[in-house]
């Protein structure tokens, strides 16, 4: 679970399109790990798309969270992307985030695309 993760484990959660679930996951989560959005186009919709990736991607553990499918054009900018499966997570009181992980490694490089451009794998 991402609850789980260890402290001392240098993750980057890249959240897709929801700014609210990364919002709370970089609030909630006990490691208060490092958060960031992708949304697959270059607008400037809120902090995260002014915040960016870090740049260090290949030397830090990634898990694309999502809540449903992941984006094919996000899956294309890393070499490898694996299943977690599906997780639970809570976010304060009795709220609860329902979301799919994957492990990406060998990242690529972004490819940005209008958002209607953009099938889902399922």
């Amino acid at each position: 679970s991402l609850a789980n993760m260890p402290q001392g484990e240098q993750a980057v959660l890249i959240v897709v399109g929801d700014r609210g679930i990364a919002a709370e996951l970089a609030f909630y989560l006990p490691q208060h790990p490092h958060v960031c959005l992708w949304d697959g186009n270059d607008r400037v919709d809120s902090q995260y798309d002014i915040w960016g990736m870090p740049a260090d991607l290949n030397a830090r553990k990634v898990v694309l969270v999502t809540k449903s499918g992941l984006p094919a054009r996000l899956a294309e900018s890393f070499g490898d992307v694996e299943s977690m499966g599906e997780v639970s997570t809570a976010i304060g009181g009795n709220r609860r985030h329902e979301l799919q992980l994957w492990h990406a490694r060998d990242f690529r490089g972004w490819e940005i695309v209008a958002a209607a451009d953009v099938p889902v794998v399922r």
